[in-house]
């Protein structure tokens, strides 16, 4: 049978396609499992029987050597995920000025950059620049119009363009500093950071203290290869604010290279709190050797409970820690075990229905060739998607480490519990056969008479009642130490069990609603989740009271003949309905007078103003893998601009933050230093309505991340793969 190796290896081939960065030792080992496919004519024909094209092996690595030809240094290393730590580049750090430039040099200064950078700039992407500048929504809001554009373009991975019009911007208002500094990331980000340091040089002299400044004079420093210095600004960057994402993520940079792993790891966590980007995360994730639960921030607004289990767990009924409590508890334990095993049953069908459309569609996808492309492949690029995802390993990670040290603990407490029992019914035994022996004495002395009962009031009736009790008296002792006991014991594991699981539970539906983009694929987890939440809860016995003995209709079992007590009507009933998981997070991204971009957990919409076919063009600057992050704020309630470019850590008003790579946006949330209290939320106003009345949403329920009147600043990270496309030009 050849089916199924052939479908793992598929699968295999199709996990490296749709899977995010995989390594090079994964693209060897799923390209040496192809060829060897390849070449299997049994397997080429059931390939063939489903209708599936493969590329020749010819034919993939012709391409591969056309994209070596092609691809600059710097390029393969941000396709391989090569890192290296910048060497000092003396020629590049001689050209910067020997002073702080004044106004007037600082004006001269950026025209010459302007004009130097617009040279390297393709043609085709000039001209979508000027398209979009003379846009009356760009056009009649000048320089913060251009801004306002060339931000979003940047968030978005529009990156020469999103340079050309900052430099525009700047040009309109050289005194604006959040546009200045803008402008300065930008160079930097390429490969500029030589024409970067005199602008950042000259906020630095003006706005002393601002961590925003102090880290991109850092970053700039640090990609011309001069650590000490770098590091010198990125401390006092993490002075002003002790979480900035970039700070922290080039000092764990640093850390590392000088074998310092404890530090790294510190720094490298911090930054991910503050700001989730892909490389940040594979980086700790190599010191640690895997993420933890925690590791990376989760910046919005959300339910500690999500899924509502807590109604679940208030239907269980109490632990009984005697023998007379046990007989009515016990029946109302299985009732509650039956509408768990019910809810268990339904959600496990439910799971099985779902995996059976998620394999058709894959099957479908397989056939058609559209197994991780087109569109298929597009929702992938959801920017959340993945930062719920690399949540998801941490959790699962996490859940399993959990459970089995709860499985030990238990082993331990049932190992005690057994004996325990063992020993009970020892002396339960005992106790039978001492009353049963004192009976038979009695017998004897009575002329065997004992068993002649004659009405109530008789002789042998009271004897018996009168063994029975006693028997019962000294037997219910037994049995309540044991009770409780054991079941104390067990009530204990059993909160500690269910409470974590409830979190692991709610943990893991809640970010799979952002990480699994088919809608059956999600509800499959969702319900097998869900179900094993409810196994944990009442079926298992993992966390349920131990019962003596079998049935629980008496205080004893054996030869005693014990009255049990009236037996009440079992409680329990259907179990409650868990709460859906409901998408409360709306982001848009506003480019003025382009497109605005919303995003609803795991799915994306765009709606395009001049339509996306004329935004075609060459990125022909964008050839390095780099990590930004932007802080956006309201400009009238964020502060004015006399502080200086928009800070990390600002303590006035509320905003967002903004992660992004070469690629795009990869995060965004509400800034460290913004107090939310669960269940509540902070107004981020908008701008105005065409009522002239101000527009404001709540962080959590919507986020709008640009637009004139919203200030942006921008925070280098590190460079990590090469020198940049404007690393060659030099400013006289």
């Amino acid at each position: 049978m050849r089916k199924l190796p052939l479908l793992l290896i598929l699968i295999s081939l199709a996990s490296a396609v749709t899977a995010q960065q995989p390594s090079q030792k994964e693209m060897e080992k799923a390209m040496a499992e192809y060829n060897k496919m390849l070449k299997d004519p049994a397997a080429k024909k059931a390939l063939d029987s489903m209708g599936v094209k493969m590329p020749t092996a010819k034919g993939m690595s012709d391409q591969y050597d056309f994209a070596a030809k092609h691809t600059s240094q710097q390029q393969m290393n941000a396709i391989l995920g090569v890192e290296t730590i910048p060497a000092r580049d003396a020629a590049r750090i001689a050209t910067l000025p020997k002073g702080i430039l004044s106004d007037a040099q600082l004006k001269v200064f950026v025209q010459g950059v302007r004009s130097a950078v617009g040279a390297h700039i393709d043609a085709s992407a000039r001209q979508y620049a000027d398209q979009l500048a003379q846009n009356p929504e760009v056009r009649n809001n000048g320089a913060a119009g251009l801004a306002a554009v060339a931000n979003g373009l940047w968030m978005s991975g529009n990156i020469t363009p999103a340079l050309d019009l900052m430099g525009r911007a700047v040009a309109a208002n050289p005194a604006d500093p959040d546009n200045l500094n803008s402008y300065a990331v930008f160079l930097s980000a390429l490969g500029g950071e030589q024409l970067a340091l005199p602008i950042l040089q000259k906020l630095n002299r003006d706005y002393p203290g601002n961590s925003t400044v102090l880290n991109n004079i850092g970053q700039a420093w640090f990609g011309l290869g001069d650590l000490t210095t770098s590091k010198k600004y990125l401390d006092s960057a993490i002075h002003f604010f002790g979480m900035h994402s970039q700070a922290n993520y080039t000092e764990g940079v640093i850390e590392e290279s000088k074998g310092n792993k404890q530090a790294a790891i510190d720094h490298l966590t911090k930054s991910l709190q503050n700001g989730y980007a892909p490389a940040k995360a594979n980086r700790l994730s190599k010191l640690k050797g895997g993420l933890g639960n925690g590791d990376i921030g989760w910046n919005l607004p959300r339910p500690a409970d999500a899924l509502g289990l807590e109604k679940l767990v208030s239907q269980r009924p109490p632990f009984y820690f005697s023998a007379e409590s046990s007989t009515t508890l016990f029946p109302q334990w299985l009732a509650f075990r039956q509408s768990c095993i019910q809810k268990s049953a339904a959600l496990q069908s439910d799971a099985s229905q779902r995996a059976l459309a998620v394999q058709n569609k894959m099957m479908k996808q397989i056939k058609s060739g559209t197994l991780g492309s087109g569109a298929a492949a597009s929702t992938g690029n959801i920017f959340f998607a993945r930062k719920a995802r690399e949540m998801l390993y941490a959790i699962d990670r996490d859940e399993s480490e959990f459970n089995q040290r709860m499985e030990d603990k238990e082993k331990k407490q049932l190992a005690d519990l057994r004996a325990s029992f063992l020993e009970t019914s020892k002396k339960v035994r005992e106790i039978n056969e001492k009353y049963t022996h004192k009976r038979q004495e009695q017998d004897s002395a009575d002329g065997n008479k004992f068993d002649q009962f004659e009405g109530d009031d008789s002789h042998a009736t009271k004897l018996l009642r009168q063994f029975n009790e006693q028997a019962c008296k000294d037997g219910k002792k037994l049995v309540d130490d044991y009770y409780n006991h054991y079941n104390r014991i067990l009530e204990d594991l059993a909160h500690e069990w269910i409470s974590r699981e409830l979190y692991f539970t709610n943990e893991i539906v809640y970010y799979s609603k952002y990480a699994i983009l088919d809608d059956n694929e999600y509800q499959m987890k969702k319900a097998g989740a869900v179900a094993h939440f409810i196994n944990l809860l009442g079926i298992s016995g993992n966390a349920s009271p131990v019962d003596f003995y079998p049935g629980a209709s008496g205080y004893m079992a054996g030869n005693l003949l014990c009255k049990a007590p009236a037996e009440k009507k079992p409680g329990g009933g259907k179990l409650q309905d868990y709460d859906d998981v409901h998408c409360d997070n709306h982001i848009s991204l506003s480019i003025p007078g382009v497109v605005t971009s919303k995003w609803d957990c795991n799915t994306e919409t765009d709606e395009w103003s001049i339509g996306p076919s004329s935004g075609k063009y060459k990125e022909n600057l964008n050839t390095g893998q780099f990590n930004v992050h932007g802080e956006l704020g309201y400009s009238a309630k964020i502060g004015s601009l006399s502080a200086g470019p928009l800070k990390v850590g600002a303590s006035a008003g509320a905003g967002v933050f903004v992660e992004a790579t070469n690629t795009g946006i990869t995060d965004v949330g509400v800034t460290g230093h913004v107090e939310v209290k669960l269940g509540g939320s902070v107004d981020i106003p908008l701008g105005t309505n065409s009522d002239g009345k101000e527009d404001s949403h709540s962080v959590g329920k919507s986020v709008n991340l640009a637009g004139a009147e919203v200030r942006v600043g921008w925070n280098s990270g590190p460079s990590l793969t090469g020198k940049g496309a404007l690393s060659g030009i030099s400013i006289k």
